[in-house]
């Protein structure tokens, strides 16, 4: 059993900015088709075309070169009686593309994406530019994407008649990063799964909130002398039914923008628990750290942890960096013990 883990992400900005500058309009828009999806056992469901996502591109000699597809869950998915959908039960899966380009073109697969509140990429750095010619001032892709509900004993704690709404923000990206468009979608699930519920142990991980896109922000010019922080209430659930243990990583070992780096090592992150008294605290690092060890079973209830970023004082690594906004992606794993 100690082998499994079970996996969230978490995108952290480090804004070394005191203004964000203001992008000049584009003229690319885009627009998403809502969607339904029902789960009626206990072996999940792949639900096909839930998900429509079509790009706009209107103007002569348009080009962007190396754009990504991106995609996060807004909010929590929840319904009328307050029961919570945890997006890591939820993956994302390419149908098809109109009228091109193909995956080969683009550079990718159909192969299934997790949702999460954090940002998640169906894609980066397509080989395949967005683009009209001279010829021709308008040019359109659509996207059909399919959900995949994961099957498991813990739908038998979501079953319900009431419908639980989910939120999802498609958003389009150019090779620096920068959101060029984006669109919300809107998916209604009905969870009433038949028969009996498959035995096993149960686990969860999500950020919460805000939490699901960390910010640390200098705002003037003390910030640097003084450190900052900032802080999530209850911004971590987990839930285990078993014994577990917290671990976390950053996927890049410096934060990025653009070019331009800074150390990961620059950030402190600490988790604490109100319920059971556990907190750990860690220096942030590409190299995979325990932050809470030997944590008891939260049975079927979630148990919210504190989280709390920071920096410390007169880090002359941060007073020397060149103001922008870098980033960063943290991985929270949880794994039973």
């Amino acid at each position: 059993m100690k082998s499994r883990t079970f996996i969230f992400a978490v995108l952290l900005l480090l804004a070394l900015t005191y203004s964000k500058q203001s992008q000049a309009q584009n003229p690319i828009q885009s627009d998403a088709q809502n969607g339904y999806v029902q789960v009626n056992n206990y072996a999940g469901v792949i639900n096909p075309n839930t998900f429509g996502y079509r790009i706009h591109l209107y103007g002569y000699n348009i080009h962007v070169p190396n754009w990504s597809l991106s995609v996060k869950v807004e909010g929590q998915i929840r319904n009328s009686e307050g029961k919570i959908l945890d997006p890591s039960k939820l993956k994302m899966k390419f149908n098809y593309i109109s009228p091109e380009p193909s995956f080969e073109q683009i550079g990718t697969t159909n192969a299934p994406v997790p949702l999460s509140q954090s940002v998640n990429y169906l894609f980066t750095n397509s080989k395949y530019p967005l683009f009209t010619t001279s010829a021709y001032n308008y040019k359109q892709i659509f996207f059909s994407l399919d959900l995949h509900v994961e099957g498991g004993a813990y739908l038998e704690a979501l079953k319900s008649w009431q419908e639980y709404f989910m939120n999802v923000i498609f958003q389009v990206r150019n090779q620096s990063g920068q959101i060029i468009t984006e669109a919300p979608h809107f998916v209604r699930l009905q969870i009433q799964p038949s028969g009996t519920p498959p035995s096993g142990p149960t686990y969860s991980i999500q950020l919460i909130g805000g939490a699901a896109s960390g910010i640390l922000e200098f705002a003037k010019p003390q910030d640097f002398l003084s450190g900052i922080q900032q802080i999530y209430p209850s911004g971590l659930s987990v839930i285990s039914s078993t014994p577990y243990q917290l671990q976390v990583r950053t996927l890049t070992s410096d934060f990025i923008a653009n070019s331009l780096t800074v150390p990961v090592s620059t950030v402190g992150l600490q988790l604490k628990s109100a319920s059971s008294t556990k907190q750990g605290t860690v220096t942030l690092s590409s190299i995979n750290q325990t932050i809470i060890n030997n944590e008891t079973s939260t049975g079927s209830q979630a148990r919210l942890y504190d989280i709390r970023y920071f920096t410390q004082p007169n880090d002359l690594r941060l007073l020397k960096a060149i103001p922008e906004n870098y980033q960063t992606t943290l991985m929270y794993t949880i794994t039973p013990q």
